[in-house]
């Protein structure tokens, strides 16, 4: 071993020998932290316009589909005739959520698969969506507005409609959960 590196050495064991002399010799030792804290203003979340797929015809022949577009809202048809003028036109889900400015907002959700017309009885089946697309967590990511301090959520899908489907009302419910992240 060289001089260089035998000096070092001693140094080194000297400085982790020495550290903890001032608390051994019965002197406090003392270090200084911080405390933060950011309070939220609470969540709260409301639906604006539920689902709805429209009124439509059961096709002649295969499958007939659906599409509501989660951001627009507007619908599209493939084999299959929308009924104009009854009372539940087309719309997309909408959900708007209140919190804190630039806050990140995780909602997560359990989408149905089918639309029933009653318990146990017949069902279509339904593809749907939120307006974006999950992150790694399966969370989709949406952060409270600065100005308006509200966040907006759009959910659609396809319904698909095989052709034979016995006519009636058909639902699924399904809950949209919001946290702070």
């Amino acid at each position: 071993m060289d001089i260089r590196t035998a000096f070092g050495a001693a140094v080194a064991a000297a400085a982790i020998c020495c550290a903890p002399a001032s608390a051994a010799d019965g002197s406090p030792a003392t270090e200084t932290g911080d405390s933060k804290v950011i309070i939220l203003n609470p969540l709260s979340f409301i639906t604006i316009e539920e689902l709805d797929f429209g009124s439509v015809i059961v096709p002649a022949s295969g499958n007939g589909t659906v599409t509501i577009d989660p951001i627009t809202g507007s619908p599209s048809y493939s084999n299959i005739d929308y009924v104009a003028g009854i009372s539940n036109a087309p719309q997309r889900g909408r959900f708007i959520g209140s919190g804190s400015a630039n806050q990140v907002i995780y909602v997560t959700t359990t989408l149905p698969t089918f639309l029933e017309k009653s318990p146990g009885g017949p069902s279509v089946p339904v593809n749907l969506k939120l307006d974006r697309n999950p992150n790694s967590l399966g969370a989709y990511v949406y952060v409270v507005d600065p100005l308006w301090l509200t966040f907006e959520i759009g959910i659609g899908g396809t319904l698909t409609v095989p052709q034979g489907t016995e006519p009636g009302n058909y639902s699924a419910t399904f809950d949209v959960t919001a946290t702070y992240q």
